[in-house]
């Protein structure tokens, strides 16, 4: 990499303490060979959406579970825009959502019951 270019790296990712960031975007740039490019911007991009999934899993995730929501049919019709999300998730994510057994309430014993 041209040492030319990590003044103007340092001083823009420097902003925000998003240096990491902005290096990590730029660096498949600054590689020669096109198939190392691929490899490194695959890599990132791979990481960033496992990521998000994770942001994602953690949303719904929380929502499930605060709401009492049995299952995806009860997703869907409670929060039907966080049902279309939960669905772009891949199968192995969602299947990592745990939805609350939902246990019938105790019913009250029949009055008449007991008595001779």
């Amino acid at each position: 990499m041209d040492q030319n270019l990590l003044i103007p790296l340092l001083f823009f990712g420097g902003s925000q303490g998003r240096g990491a960031e902005v290096i990590k975007r730029t660096l498949p740039g600054t590689l020669s060979n096109p198939s190392q490019r691929f490899l490194l911007t695959a890599l990132f991009a791979a990481k960033e959406l496992k990521r998000q999934d994770e942001t994602v899993l953690t949303i719904i995730q929380d929502v499930v579970t605060q709401d009492r929501i049995k299952d995806a049919a009860a997703l869907n019709s409670k929060f039907p825009k966080l049902h279309e999300i939960f669905l772009k998730l891949p199968e192995t994510v969602r299947a990592t959502i745990k939805f609350p057994i939902m246990t019938p309430p105790a019913s009250a014993p029949d009055a008449g019951r007991g008595k001779s």
